[in-house]
């Protein structure tokens, strides 16, 4: 419970200090900066978008049993562990910059209920929906000893359609999806999480293998 508390503190303590801090730069811009909001909201979900996606590949390289370098496998873990909490403090701040923009008119119940907002609804509910399983999914990870391993498993494979929930919701929903940096960050990072995943899965597969050779010699 600790490490839970900690790591929701520190992630509404970098929430919270970046609003203020975007709050003061968008009052002193003015007029000039009456989208600044609306930018916030971009980088904090792109960001929160490689965070999340440096969190699943920290996943498949721990558990795969892959070589980690000079890094040992428990600082690899407790940076899987980390930057959980972080893009979630990323995706309140993208949240809660949409309250604040002035040009959609964002209202908290269209950007905590699916299929209300008036914007783009169906990308919009895709990423409210990836929002709650990367909500839950980190508070199983902290709660493991209480929910027991096998619900701590199935629900951290709800990290996979969180994942791919964020990812489309990123492509349907950003200003920026259509850029040439924005389709090769996709795609770059998507197929290295396929390549991870597959290494990954052939992994499982040989050492199921090696067990049954084992238990019949």
């Amino acid at each position: 419970m600790r490490k839970l508390r900690d790591a929701a503190l520190w992630s509404v303590l970098f929430a919270l200090g970046m609003l203020v801090v975007s709050w003061a730069a968008w009052d002193r811009a003015g007029a000039a900066g009456e989208n600044l909001a609306w930018y916030i909201s971009r980088a904090a979900g792109l960001s929160a978008y490689a965070i999340l996606w440096l969190n699943m590949a920290l996943g498949l390289v721990i558990r795969q049993g892959a070589h980690t370098g000079a890094l040992p496998r428990w600082r690899l873990y407790d940076l899987h562990q980390f930057t959980a909490p972080v893009a979630l403090g990323l995706l309140t701040l993208h949240v809660l910059a949409l309250l604040w923009d002035r040009y959609v008119g964002f209202t908290l119940p269209q950007v905590l209920i699916p299929m209300l907002s008036i914007y783009r609804p169906l990308a919009v509910a895709l990423g409210i929906v990836a929002l709650y399983l990367l909500l839950l999914i980190t508070l199983s990870s902290y709660l493991e000893r209480r929910l027991g391993h096998k619900t701590w498993r199935v629900l951290h494979y709800l990290s996979i359609p969180a994942y791919l929930l964020s990812l489309y919701h990123s492509v349907l929903s950003g200003t920026d999806s259509g850029a040439f940096w924005a389709v090769g960050m996709y795609l770059a990072s998507f197929m290295i999480l396929v390549y991870l995943a597959n290494r990954r899965f052939r992994f499982l597969s040989d050492r199921k293998c090696n067990s049954k050779l084992a238990g019949g010699i």
